[in-house]
Order: C-alpha cells, then sequence, then structure tokens
C-alpha cells in the first residue's frame, strides 16, 4: 500500500473542512445495527458497511486515512476478527483512500477502476486492487453473501452496487441522498441517465435498508424519494430535447444546454438542502440524453 505524508494529510484535511457541510462540527462515530452481523458507521460525511463474517470482516470505501482510522477502532469494539474485505463502490479518490488501515484485507473493485488508481496525483489510491470483477463477484461470508454489481455507469465508470440479498441490504456511493442535491461541483463525472438506471433496478429488490455513503440514513424511503426525482429530471428535461430533435434546426438540441439549467424548476423538491444545485443536474442530464458521456 502507498503511505501518505503528513503534508499529505495536511491537504486531504483541508478539502475535507471545505467539502463537508458538517465540517468544524464532527460528531461521535454513529454505529448502526442492522442485522446481528450488519452495521453501518457514519462518520465525516460517509457511510459504510461493516459485514462481520466467520473469520473476518467486510467494509466499503474506508474513504480517507481519518475515517479509516474511526473505522478501525469502531470495528474492534463489535469484534475481534480483522478486516479481510475491502469494496471500493468506485474510483473517486475520496472514497478510495485509507485502504493502509486495513494492510491485510484484500482489495475488491469493478475492473474499470484500474484505469484511474495511476493517475492519482494526491496518493490516496492503493496501488492496486487484488480482485477485479466485470459484472458480477460474490464474497462469502459464512454469516451472509455480499454480492458486487455492476449496472453501468453513475457516478464514475466502476460504480458497483453492494448487495446483501439475503438480508435485502444494499448499499451505494454518491449515487443519491437524503432529500439533499449534491453540490454541482461534483457531478462532471456523473452519469445522470446511469443513475436512474441503478436505481430503478434497485426499485425491484424491495430492500429493507438502502444505505447511501453520504446519508445517515437507511430507509428504502429515501431511495424511493430520489427514484421520483431522477424520474422527474429526466421527464422535465427529455421532453424539450425530443422536441428540438425532431426540428429542422441541427443546434436545437445543444441550445438546450445553455437554456434548460435556468428554466427547469422541479418546485416539488424546493425543500431539500442544495437545491440552488439544481441546474447541475439539469444540465448533467441534458448532456447524457444528448451526448451520453
Amino acid at each position: 500500500m502507498k503511505t501518505q505524508s503528513s503534508m499529505m494529510r495536511l491537504v486531504m484535511t483541508a478539502v475535507f473542512l471545505i467539502i463537508s457541510p458538517m465540517a468544524g462540527a464532527q460528531d461521535a462515530p454513529r454505529v448502526t445495527q442492522l442485522t446481528d452481523h450488519v452495521h453501518t458507521v457514519f462518520w465525516g460525511l460517509y457511510n459504510g458497511l461493516v459485514v462481520i463474517g466467520h473469520d473476518g470482516v467486510l467494509i466499503t470505501d474506508p474513504a480517507n486515512d481519518n475515517r479509516a482510522a474511526i473505522l478501525r477502532d469502531e470495528i474492534a469494539k463489535l469484534t475481534d476478527l480483522p478486516v479481510t474485505h475491502i469494496v471500493l463502490t468506485h474510483e473517486h479518490f475520496d472514497h478510495i483512500g485509507g485502504t493502509g488501515a486495513f494492510p491485510d484485507a484484500q482489495i475488491v473493485a469493478q475492473e474499470y477502476i484500474k484505469a484511474v488508481l495511476p493517475l492519482d496525483p494526491l496518493n490516496l489510491a492503493p496501488d492496486d486492487i487484488d480482485i477485479g470483477f466485470v459484472d458480477r463477484h460474490v464474497i462469502d461470508m459464512g454469516t451472509t453473501r455480499v454480492e458486487l454489481r455492476f449496472l453501468g455507469a453513475g457516478d464514475g465508470v466502476a460504480t458497483t452496487v453492494v448487495l446483501l440479498p439475503e438480508e435485502r441490504i444494499a448499499f451505494t456511493a454518491d449515487l443519491y441522498e437524503d432529500e439533499r442535491l449534491t453540490s454541482a461541483l461534483f457531478l462532471e463525472d456523473t452519469n445522470m441517465l446511469g443513475i436512474r438506471r441503478i436505481l430503478g433496478e434497485m426499485q425491484r429488490w424491495n430492500l429493507a435498508h438502502a444505505v447511501t455513503a453520504h446519508s445517515a440514513g437507511t430507509s428504502p424511503a429515501i431511495l424511493e424519494a430520489n427514484i421520483r426525482y431522477f424520474e422527474d429530471l429526466y421527464e422535465a428535461v427529455y421532453q424539450p430535447i425530443a422536441a428540438a430533435a425532431q426540428s429542422d434546426n441541427p443546434f436545437a438540441m445543444y441550445d438546450l444546454l445553455d437554456t434548460l439549467p435556468a428554466t427547469v424548476t422541479l418546485d416539488a423538491y424546493s425543500g431539500w438542502s442544495g437545491y440552488e444545485h439544481l441546474p447541475g443536474y439539469v444540465r448533467r442530464m441534458a448532456l447524457a440524453i444528448i451526448h451520453g458521456g
């Protein structure tokens, strides 16, 4: 594993203070028990699964050195077993740091992550992953089966859904939040059509808990609200683009990339935190529909 210098930790702390709405007011870690052997640990604006098996522990997205240290301490309160599996849900550097806190764990991720790891300029990412999968990978923890599913690009190219089918628990990262729109600054690598498709697939799983990386709640109602939001966003953006595509003006669709963000409102979600970032979502959805990217 790569080691981070003290200066690098200071840099990442500064970045965290900039992006976190909870900066300066960090609470104690919030540990939630979902089943006898499945917990979530929320701290530092990051949530993640902790799955206790017969011989070891599986975790998702350590995120960074600070959270990894907190996570390690909280796991030690739950079990004496070592962390044996780290699942990285996608390639974004703020999720895949901190793996060095668990040096004996296997790192598992969707295969496309390998194209991004060497590009990490802050030395946060692991040198490599131990297991790369394409469409699906299953990890038998003894107490339960953990399925990793790639349903296409969402937030990044290696978007992975972590599913515990027996417990009806799913974990995703950066696809949605609890009545909150992510800052538009972080949408540049997001495929809105992909997120809509992934959430639609998850809706068919009849989940008991839907865990997402930047919210503490696990209620499927949070997922359902976001499914409605992405459907409403899609319809509001698709209809004018589809009409423009039938016009005689070959540039009409592309003009909408500038005009739609200023005209689409989706008032039903005006009470959500971060609603001011809706224009960024509109633009990304329009770009996905027109360009696919």
